[in-house]
């Protein structure tokens, strides 16, 4: 016997989140930078108040320092640009680490809750590299000298904000 019966579906509405982009600025190993995310909500109702929060994913090094970002209204197919500043741990090499991505919001009942979280790749440069060219300097005991050094960045990318410093040690003076 076939017997039709009839069923009712009841889809529940909800934000869910879509990451379009996630361009990193200046993320290299043993450093800070930005990542810039650009997010949409492909989910079902629109979020208020909503929250747009960047979740360390397990032991990746890469580390979020900024890691809320507050949107306000977040609609249905809207889409949203989020910038956080990350920290990369000294011991992570030049490849792509996992990070989440969810938002928390106002619900259409009034209630906060939060999306399901969505993973994505950050790829992290190597380590900055330095090499001294400069002569070696000569110093007599009971002289003064100034010391110019002169280094070259070996490294794959440019270095912003660098700063050389020069440590003295017993017997020297600085």
């Amino acid at each position: 016997v076939n017997v039709t019966l009839p069923l009712t579906i009841r889809i529940k509405p909800s934000v869910k989140i879509e990451v379009l982009g996630a361009v990193p600025e200046n993320l290299s190993v043993g450093t800070e930078g930005y990542l810039n995310l650009t997010i949409k909500n492909a989910g079902s109702d629109d979020g208020k108040k909503a929250t747009v929060r960047l979740i360390r994913n397990g032991n990746s090094p890469v580390i979020p320092t900024d890691s809320n970002v507050f949107i306000g209204d977040f609609p249905r197919n809207g889409t949203v640009t989020c910038r956080y500043k990350v920290a990369i741990s000294s011991e992570a090499e030049n490849q792509t680490y996992p990070v989440d991505v969810a938002v928390s919001y106002e619900n259409r009942d009034g209630d906060m809750v939060t999306s399901a979280s969505d993973t994505i790749g950050v790829p992290v440069l190597g380590k900055l590299t330095f090499a001294v060219i400069s002569e070696p300097m000569s110093v007599t005991p009971g002289s003064e000298n100034v010391i110019a050094v002169q280094y070259r960045n070996t490294g794959t990318q440019t270095a912003y904000h660098a700063q050389a410093r020069l440590s003295v040690v017993d017997p020297f003076t600085s």
